[in-house]
């Protein structure tokens, strides 16, 4: 026989008030919306619905569980409405709610961590009517739904069958009562709420990721129907860079190397973030799709002991020169020792052109895919 009061974690002798204590601290645990189990919680809710009735507990002291779940089950609702009603609406019982604003930050200033200046436009409480709309207690309730903010309407399915609906009330906006004709409030139009703007000084760490959020307790706009402010919660948002490109901690970039430099090594001055110069050493050939890493120039991530950084990753394009001297190309073939066939006639030569486009048009059922050739890269190690 299940024991109700050890569900709860209360004894027998519980009063009111410790019941309904035990029931809401466990069924906020148990909630399957906060990841607790819907059996546990269901088990918790029926608890409290018999021991929280006078008179489904006194039956149940004297008969026990299946006597009061046999007599009773008709008029038990289900868990969930439970929980509504006792947290009057579940909406009290989800997180409160918050007013969001986009902060726009370039990867220059994530690199570095930078202190934001910046203006919040927000509703806040009207000072002439303390948010209510109307000044001295110039409300008579609402008679099109007798203050309940839900009217009940009749509606004739088939004639002679009649089906009563309930709907949220117009006339009140769901308030409940109206404004008597000469109390609204003429500073906020009977809104009870002001437009206001406020500066804040935001502190974006450096390495902070696009999505991180920062979180002002009650900066938010005034919720006219929780009376309370929300919480304001600053969101990162990463300005597009077109020379470096954030991967969680690694920073990538396109460089052009000319042919020489890229066989015959050189100090390459990259312009890098927040105006720094990196004079990379060269020293390893640049071959065409070939990653090079600079290690710790990445972006830098905070752990509990230290500070990490990320590495930069450059993909150089190789620029070839548009032509060479008939000199050059001798001191070339000499270089690379270049031979050439000979077993052909002049006859069988064919010329080439330039083709118009930079790269081939793939088709998708073709065998070589173009992914295939994105996915040929490697990483040389300085």
């Amino acid at each position: 026989m299940k024991d109700l009061y050890e569900i709860l974690e209360i004894n027998k002798n519980s009063n009111e008030g410790e019941i309904k204590k035990a029931y809401r601290k466990k069924a906020i645990k148990t909630h399957p919306d906060k990841g607790g189990s819907e059996k546990e919680f269901k088990k918790i809710t029926e608890a409290y619905s018999i021991l929280s009735d006078k008179n489904k507990r006194k039956e149940y002291d004297l008969y026990g569980y299946d006597y009061v779940n046999k007599n009773f089950n008709e008029s038990n609702i289900s868990p969930f409405e439970m929980f509504n009603e006792f947290f009057s609406g579940f909406n009290s019982y989800k997180k409160k709610e918050c007013t969001v604003h986009k902060l726009y930050i370039s990867i220059d200033e994530i690199y570095s961590g930078v202190i934001k200046n910046i203006t919040i436009n927000r509703d806040i409480k009207c000072t002439g009517c303390n948010g209510l709309g109307y000044i001295n207690e110039g409300i008579t309730t609402c008679k099109a739904c007798g203050g309940n903010k839900f009217k009940v309407m009749t509606k004739e399915l088939i004639p002679g069958m009649f089906q009563q609906i309930t709907a949220p009330c117009n006339d009140c906006s769901m308030k409940g009562y109206t404004i008597k004709s000469g109390f609204e409030c003429k500073k906020c139009n009977s809104t009870g709420i002001i437009s206001n703007k406020d500066n804040y000084k935001i502190n974006i760490k450096k390495g902070s990721k696009e999505g991180t959020e920062i979180s002002l307790k009650d900066k938010g706009s005034y919720n006219i129907n929780k009376k309370e402010y929300n919480d304001l919660i600053i969101k990162l948002q990463e300005i597009k860079n077109d020379n470096f490109i954030r991967k969680s901690n690694d920073i990538y970039t396109n460089q052009t190397i000319t042919l020489d430099k890229a066989l015959c090594g050189c100090i390459y001055p990259l312009q890098f973030l927040n105006n720094q110069i990196l004079y990379l050493n060269i020293n390893k050939i640049i071959k065409p799709d070939i990653l090079i890493k600079v290690k710790g120039y990445g972006m830098p991530e905070k752990t509990e002991n230290t500070t990490l950084y990320g590495d930069l990753i450059i993909n150089f394009k190789i620029l070839f020169p548009n032509k060479i001297t008939s000199k050059q190309k001798d001191d070339f073939k000499k270089l690379f020792k270049h031979e050439e066939i000979d077993d052909y006639s002049k006859e069988m030569l064919v010329d080439i052109d330039y083709y118009t486009h930079s790269s081939f048009d793939m088709d998708e059922n073709e065998d070589l895919e173009k992914s295939d050739l994105e996915n040929n890269v490697q990483c040389v190690h300085q």
